[in-house]
């Protein structure tokens, strides 16, 4: 039986066709029209999207009319691609992806199977024939663990490449049979959220030249984006020489690491972690931590700094993290390298490379 799922583009609006909500409310005008003018309900959304997204990674308070909402997303998605910040493309991404997600988490099955499929990925939602895998007792009841949810393999690798390095995630610790990979809901979302960020950042197209009317808007933003510290900070985020720290004697996997920070780089959470960990272990404190994570496009200052300030060991339990073993780095896909550098624990590899270099100083200096 076919049913016929009917979803709120006012929830998601890059799912809609912009150009049938311009002629329905706007006959005669484009996106372009709407928003050179500066003013007016378009103009006035779209910067507002943009501002909460380079401010505080959210998506402000959307408009109670549907025509709005879906124009106004594209006249900001107009206006980023303007810009050319691919930092703020991937937030922008990564902050209606996210929104997203904790919309689907409410939706009805048949909701967010839909939203998949237009996303890119052959969602299935079948309970009946649903993988039950017995967790244990509890009061006299036998309680299981059910997988309603599947997607292909080819699905599940290619929009959850990022995540599948963490255990929940990694394809062996799931059910497969017959090509397909079974999941539970939270698992399922959270796969599907990562295919909205990459077909957001899919929907993005170069413009090589911006009207007159908008360069001043344009100027606005990048000021704005210079002004929050989020984009264009650098290599100055990060001062080696201020905390007597060697950049160069650094092992493989964190200067990797490191650079994919310095990129905008969304990196997974055991990156982050151990990264953190390390660089708190040779002396960086933590605003000059936070100074590397900035660039990434989910940042938020207020998250990251207690993230980071229990991982250096200043809350919670006071305990100072390590960073992951090599093995684990290994296991984790965070090694860049086929054989090992010489050490059980980045650290160890980083205080080696700092004693040769200080015997090798001294021999210089004795010959």
């Amino acid at each position: 039986m076919l049913r016929i799922v009917s979803i709120d583009y006012k929830r998601y609006p890059f799912l809609a066709d912009p150009s049938e909500f311009v002629r329905k409310r706007w006959p005669g005008l484009g996106i372009v029209d709407l928003i050179i003018t500066k003013s007016g309900v378009i103009y006035e959304r779209a910067m507002d999207i943009i501002r909460n997204v380079i401010e505080n990674a959210s998506i402000g308070k959307p408009r109670y009319i549907t025509e709005e909402e879906v124009v106004s997303f594209y006249a900001a998605l107009m206006i980023i691609a303007m810009v050319g910040s691919r930092w703020l493309v991937d937030r922008f991404a990564l902050t209606y992806s996210k929104y997203s997600a904790l919309l689907l988490k409410r939706e009805p099955p048949e909701t967010v199977e839909a939203i998949a499929k237009r996303v890119g990925i052959d969602l299935i939602y079948d309970p009946v024939k649903a993988p039950r895998i017995p967790l244990g007792f509890k009061r006299g009841t036998l309680v299981y663990r059910i997988l309603p949810y599947s997607m292909s393999i080819k699905d599940y690798l290619v929009y959850g490449k990022r995540l599948i390095n963490d255990p929940k995630y990694a394809l062996v610790n799931q059910i497969v049979d017959g090509g397909r990979v079974y999941l539970e809901p939270d698992i399922a979302i959270r796969i599907v959220e990562e295919a909205i960020t990459q077909y957001i950042k899919s929907m993005v197209k170069p413009i090589e030249e911006i009207p007159s009317e908008l360069v001043d808007v344009v100027k606005e933003i990048k000021n704005l984006l210079a002004r929050t510290s989020k984009e264009g900070v650098g290599d100055q985020g990060f001062s080696e020489e201020a905390h007597v720290i060697d950049f160069n004697k650094f092992p493989p996997c964190m200067k990797k690491i490191i650079e994919d920070l310095r990129n905008g780089e969304n990196l997974s959470h055991h990156a982050r972690f151990t990264v953190a960990a390390f660089l708190a272990r040779i002396g960086l404190d933590v605003d000059n931590v936070l100074e590397l994570f900035r660039k990434t496009p989910d940042f938020n200052e207020r998250i990251a700094r207690y993230q980071v300030e229990h991982i250096a060991g200043l809350r919670g339990s006071k305990k100072k993290y390590m960073p992951y073993s090599c093995q684990t780095m290994k296991s984790l896909g965070l090694c860049p390298i086929d054989g090992d550098c010489g050490g059980k624990n980045p650290l160890v590899v980083y205080w080696r490379n700092i004693r040769r270099g200080i015997k090798k100083t001294s021999f210089k200096k004795n010959a």
